[in-house]
């Protein structure tokens, strides 16, 4: 083996810089990857904050619409009748 080390043609170091190519390589493989997979999270976040947003306001609209179909049946001065439990007494 210490043979290999003290051979003085030439191999060692185009050996060491292929390793490190190589280890370079890898790590900017797995930083990409890690990355990519990072974006990916982050837009689905943002998709399903969005699409909570819209239910939220569809939501609203509904209730705005049948409390203003209410307020409209009653009268828009009058107030709503006040409904007694038949328990309250």
């Amino acid at each position: 083996m210490l043979h290999f080390v003290q051979n003085e043609k030439g191999v060692l170091l185009p050996a060491a810089m292929l390793l490190l190519l190589i280890v370079c390589f890898s790590l900017f493989a797995t930083t990409a990857a890690y990355q990519s997979k990072y974006r990916t999270y982050d837009s689905l976040e943002l998709s399903n904050i969005s699409a909570t947003m819209k239910k939220m306001n569809s939501f609203n609209l509904v209730q705005q619409k049948s409390f203003t179909s209410i307020r409209d049946e009653v009268g828009v001065g009058e107030s709503l009748p006040i409904v007694e439990h038949p328990n309250d007494y």
